[in-house]
C-alpha cells in the first residue's frame, strides 16, 4: 500500500510539472515578450503555492482522514482541479504546435488550446462554486398493482447524503430545502443517511434548522456509512462511540 502511495505521488508531481511547463510555453508562444515577462512570475507563484498547499493538506502535517475543515479542502480541490484542467489541454496543444511547427506560421493550435483550457476551467469553477449550490428535485412516480387505495397519491420526500460539514452556508441550504419541501407537502419525509462526513461537530448550530425542516411532517431517518465515523482516525474507541452517539441524537 505504501509503495502504491509513493508511486501515485511521483506520477502526480510529474504530470503536474509537465503540464505546468507545457502550459507556460504555450502562453509564451501566444503572448508578447513584455506580457510574458509579467505573466511568468505570477504563473510560477501560483503553481508553487498549489504544490505547497497540496503537501500541507495531503502529506504533512495534515491528512485528509483527520480533516474537519472541509471548506478549506473543498476550495483547494477546486483550485487544484482548475489548474490541472487548464494546464493539460494547453500543454498538449503546445506539443502539437512543436510537431507541426512551420516558420512564420500563426500560433493557431496554441491559441485553440488556450481557449479550450480557459473554457474548461471556467466551466469547472462555475459548476463547483455555483452549480453545486442548486438544489434539484426529481419526481419519481411509482406504480404497484397491489398497493392499497389509501396510498394513491401518497407523497414521500427522500433527502440523502447531505454531508453538512462540507457544505458552504449549510443553514441557507436547509432554509432553501424547507421551502421546497413545503411546496411539495409530503406525507412522509425520509433522511437516508450520511448526515455528516465524520464528526458530530459538523452539526453544531444546525439542530434548530433541522428541527424546523421536519416539524410539519412525519419523518424517519437511517444512518449512512459516514455517520459511523469510520473514515477518520480516533484516539480511542470511547471518543468514536461518543461521536456516534451525538450523531444518533441529531437524528431524533
Amino acid at each position: 500500500m505504501r509503495s502504491f502511495q509513493i508511486l501515485f505521488l511521483v506520477l502526480f508531481f510529474v504530470i503536474f510539472i509537465l503540464g505546468a511547463s507545457g502550459s507556460l510555453m504555450n502562453l509564451k508562444t501566444i503572448a508578447s515578450n513584455q506580457f510574458f515577462r509579467i505573466l511568468r512570475p505570477v504563473f510560477h507563484i501560483l503553481h508553487t503555492g498549489v504544490l505547497l498547499m497540496f503537501l500541507f493538506l495531503y502529506i504533512y502535517p495534515n491528512q485528509p482522514r483527520d480533516a474537519s475543515n472541509y471548506p478549506l479542502y473543498f476550495y483547494f480541490n477546486i483550485l487544484l482541479l482548475t489548474v490541472f484542467i487548464y494546464n493539460i489541454p494547453s500543454a498538449v496543444s503546445y506539443l502539437l504546435h512543436l510537431i507541426t511547427f512551420r516558420k512564420n506560421k500563426p500560433p493557431l493550435i496554441p491559441l485553440c488550446g488556450l481557449i479550450l483550457s480557459a473554457g474548461l476551467a471556467t466551466g469547472l469553477i462555475y459548476g463547483t462554486l455555483w452549480g453545486s449550490r442548486q438544489i434539484k428535485t426529481a419526481n419519481i412516480e411509482l406504480n404497484y398493482p397491489n398497493l392499497p387505495a389509501d396510498f394513491d397519491g401518497f407523497r414521500i420526500i427522500q433527502i440523502s447524503d447531505t454531508h453538512f460539514g462540507g457544505l458552504i452556508q449549510p443553514k441557507k441550504r436547509i432554509v432553501k430545502t424547507k421551502k421546497i419541501v413545503d411546496e411539495i407537502r409530503p406525507d412522509i419525509l425520509l433522511f437516508t443517511g450520511d448526515l455528516v462526513n465524520n464528526f458530530a461537530r459538523e452539526l453544531e448550530g444546525l439542530q434548530q434548522n433541522l428541527s424546523l425542516l421536519t416539524s410539519d411532517y412525519e419523518s424517519f431517518a437511517i444512518l449512512g456509512n459516514h455517520d459511523y465515523g469510520d473514515y477518520t482516525n480516533w484516539d480511542s474507541a470511547e471518543k468514536k462511540q461518543a461521536n456516534f452517539d451525538a450523531i444518533l441524537e441529531a437524528f431524533r
